[in-house]
C-alpha cells in the first residue's frame, strides 16, 4: 500500500522542512520505504537529509523542465538506506517564470 503525505504552506517559518525531515526519517525507522521530494529552491530539506543539491546537479527542477525522469534524480539518503530524496536546488527558483506560458502548466 502506498500512502502520500504532503507538507505544504505558503508561509515561511512554519516548520515544513523540519517536519518533513523528522517524519521521513521516523517512517524509515519503522520499516517504511520513503520518497521525500524537496520543492523549495533553498533546498533545506535536501540539506537536512544529507543530500547534495548544488546548482547544476540533477534535481526536481530537471524533472519539471522535462530534461530528466523522476527516477534519474532520486538520491538515497546517506543516513537512511530506505529514504530516497529528490533534491531541489536554487535552479528551481526560475521554474515558475519558465513554465508560466506553457500549455497545461
Amino acid at each position: 500500500m502506498c500512502k502520500v503525505i504532503a507538507i505544504a504552506n505558503q508561509k515561511g517559518g512554519v516548520a515544513k522542512t523540519a517536519t518533513t525531515a523528522i517524519m521521513a526519517s521516523a517512517l524509515t525507522k519503522r520499516g517504511n520505504k520513503v520518497l521525500a521530494v524537496d520543492m523549495d529552491p533553498q533546498g533545506n530539506a535536501s540539506t537536512a537529509l544529507g543530500v547534495s543539491h548544488a546548482s547544476g546537479e540533477p534535481s526536481v527542477y530537471d524533472v519539471i523542465e522535462g530534461r530528466s525522469d523522476l527516477g534519474d534524480v532520486i538520491t538515497v539518503c546517506p543516513d537512511f538506506p530506505t529514504l530516497d530524496v529528490v533534491p531541489a536546488s536554487i535552479d528551481l527558483s526560475g521554474a515558475e517564470l519558465e513554465v508560466a506560458d506553457l500549455p497545461n502548466r
